[in-house]
């Protein structure tokens, strides 16, 4: 799997990544499905996903609420 080789080459660990991307099966569910967080940029804003995104503005309030339900980040 592409994310995982990802992972491998750049060292780190899934929950060190955020992916943003436009495509449900394969950008959302192909990179949370190892752990990573993602933010899916769409216009469509239907579902129950906490992380859907219209616009940057949108995107970093996303970004905003993933950063807070840290209760510590790693050393």
């Amino acid at each position: 799997m592409i994310f995982q080789k990802i992972e491998q080459q750049l060292n780190l660990k899934p929950d060190e990544f955020l992916y943003i991307g436009d495509s449900w099966p394969n950008d959302v569910e192909g990179s949370t499905q190892p752990g990573w967080e993602a933010i899916w940029y769409t216009t469509n804003q239907e579902g129950d996903y906490p992380y859907q995104a219209k616009n940057y503005q949108e995107i970093k309030k996303c970004i905003e609420k993933i950063l807070n339900s840290f209760t510590h980040f790693p050393s």
